[in-house]
């Protein structure tokens, strides 16, 4: 007698779950019949198209900004491949020299 009415019970629960599944379903299918309905009034191309990605804003820099970051990228780049102690050494130059001499002194130390 009691696995009947856990029997019931759980067929109850299955049918209100499918009945919300239903009406879950039922919302999609109209929203896509709304959104199908205003895209065929507007004509489309034979091609489709893929969706544009929002505009980024153009980074606006001067040339000697620009500049600048090119030669930290440099800067930056031969720096990677340097063990610490090189590194201790490149950094100190460019605090003594600037940046042009220090990526020369990483290039060379880079090679060995």
């Amino acid at each position: 007698m009691p696995r009947r009415r856990r029997d019931a019970a759980l067929r109850e629960e299955i049918q209100e779950a499918l009945v919300s599944i239903a009406k879950v379903l039922e919302r999609i299918a109209l929203k896509l019949d709304a959104a199908r309905t205003s895209t065929a009034a507007t004509p489309k191309k034979a091609t489709p198209q893929k969706a544009k990605a929002p505009k980024k804003r153009k980074l606006r820099l001067s040339p000697k900004r620009r500049a600048a970051l090119k030669m930290h990228g440099a800067y930056i780049g031969r720096l990677r491949s340097l063990t610490l102690a090189q590194k201790k050494k490149v950094r100190a130059l460019r605090a003594a020299k600037g940046v042009r001499p220090a990526i020369a002194l990483a290039k060379k130390l880079g090679k060995r």
